[in-house]
């Protein structure tokens, strides 16, 4: 009997440690599941992240206003009833471009449904785990056709010069502004390789129509002049066929420029070593810092220098267009890198705080308009301090700082007797009659002071 026992708690024993084995393995697994996904998977298409989705404005910024594009929303019923009169849009333009391309929606179908595993690989597991068996699939793949047409009819009608709306896409204008939006929020992106896949056109072509949709937004607006060139600097479209990206991907690619580190540059901004401290505008007038507008054209959104001399400084800014998709844009760029598989450096992000740093009042937004480097469509200054404060709300704690401007503005401050001269000036030489006042003061106090000194001399 003792034999027994013994017996069966030794196996009891063995079981266990079976048990854990199997659990280390399974650990190390996906560790190295997550290890290698981190480093060579494409940032998949995501929902945005839970500490964003559990805020209450999050339909506000993030969720679509009119039309839905992929599984996200596409496969959620709530949104399907709100975006009813979107899905009549879709339906339009997704007739329109089988007719003006003169392609088979069957024949297409039977495109996306060879390569549906790759392209459902391209998104989350939590986006595309309700289309997994043959008949959730099917829907996927007529959804991906719907979606992937519409989009693609509704971007190569962006042609410059000969966009009209109402009567190319039957659409007015204020709704318009509402797909344009839409098609930028991070749940809204359908793969790269899905257009290409429904595309009758070259990559090259399919880039350009790409291109003339992205340089329709504000935030490329600095840079429509030249046609995406800054300087000897021409920024093109560069799609890695092995991180095939989307429209908001290239939004992103297009206002940092080549510049971007995930495209080999690195634009300095992202970076940071040590704490810094954030000034608004009118800290910054106050120290005797100008804020300027760049001279130069063809500056990118993220162009931002400091200039620093004996008694004064020098903040270039480029122009700031505010219209009501700003706040949305930004918002979504920001999810975008905040993605936990994002591996590049948040360059909007920190773009973006260093923007929320410098607005923190109407009077800052005054002075931005004033001097040129802000264009207001979006409302009053109050209006806009306010957007930037619920920009600011959403963007997270301050980890990443611009590195050359904000070290520069922060060992400027540092120097006491700038910011102290810069005072003394704006506070007794901003105008000319307190400059005249200042000399006849000063006239005043020699004349006494020699007139004292003769004086004394004589009584000896």
């Amino acid at each position: 009997m003792y034999t027994s026992d013994w017996s069966f708690d030794l196996q009891n024993t063995v079981d266990k440690l079976e048990e854990q084995k199997r659990r280390i393995i399974e650990s190390e697994t996906k560790v190295e599941e997550a290890r290698r996904t981190a480093i060579t998977d494409i940032p998949k298409i995501q929902k945005v992240q839970p500490y964003l989705r559990n805020r209450q404005d999050f339909i506000l910024y993030y969720s679509p206003k009119l039309v839905s594009i992929g599984p996200i929303h596409g496969g959620d019923k709530d949104s399907q009833e709100k975006l009813k009169g979107g899905e009549r849009y879709k339906m339009r333009w997704a007739a329109l471009y089988l007719k003006d391309t003169n392609q088979n929606a069957q024949l297409l179908f039977g495109k996306i449904r060879n390569e549906l595993p790759a392209l459902m690989d391209l998104y989350a597991e939590e986006v595309i785990e309700g289309f997994r068996g043959n008949n959730k699939e099917e829907e996927l793949a007529w959804m991906f056709l719907l979606d992937g047409c519409a989009v693609l009819e509704f971007i190569r009608n962006h042609k410059e010069g000969t966009y009209n709306p109402e009567e190319q896409l039957k659409i007015k204008v204020d709704q318009l502004v509402l797909v344009q939006q839409d098609l930028l929020l991070l749940e809204n992106q359908l793969p790269y390789r899905l257009l290409t896949l429904l595309s009758n056109v070259s990559e090259n072509e399919l880039n350009q129509w790409i291109i003339s949709f992205l340089k329709t937004h504000p935030m490329t607006t600095s840079t429509i002049g030249t046609g995406f060139s800054n300087g000897s600097e021409e920024v093109k479209l560069t799609v890695d066929h092995h991180r095939p990206p989307h429209l908001l991907h290239l939004l992103r690619q297009i206002i940092l420029g080549n510049r971007s580190k995930n495209y080999g540059g690195g634009s300095g901004w992202g970076k940071s070593e040590r704490f810094e401290t954030y000034r608004n505008i009118q800290e910054l007038k106050a120290a005797g810092i100008a804020v300027t507008k760049w001279k130069v054209k063809d500056k990118r959104l993220t162009d931002v220098d400091f200039y620093s001399g004996c008694l004064s400084g020098e903040l270039r800014l480029p122009t700031i267009y505010m219209d009501l998709t700003t706040p949305s844009t930004y918002l979504n760029l920001m999810a975008y890198e905040a993605c936990q598989d994002f591996e590049y450096d948040l360059e909007i992000t920190s773009y973006v705080q260093f923007l929320t740093s410098l607005i923190k009042h109407p009077d800052d937004v005054k002075e931005l308009r004033s001097c040129g480097c802000m264009i207001n469509f979006f409302g009053s200054d109050d209006e806009i301090a306010h957007a930037f404060s619920i920009i600011a709300a959403h963007s997270g704690p301050n980890t990443t700082i611009p590195d050359p401007v904000r070290r520069a503005i922060n060992r400027y401050f540092r120097s006491r007797y700038r910011p102290w001269l810069a005072q003394a000036y704006h506070a007794y030489f901003s105008n000319s009659g307190s400059f005249i006042a200042f000399i006849a003061a000063s006239m005043a106090l020699a004349l006494t002071f020699i007139q004292t000194w003769f004086t004394v001399r004589c009584s000896k």
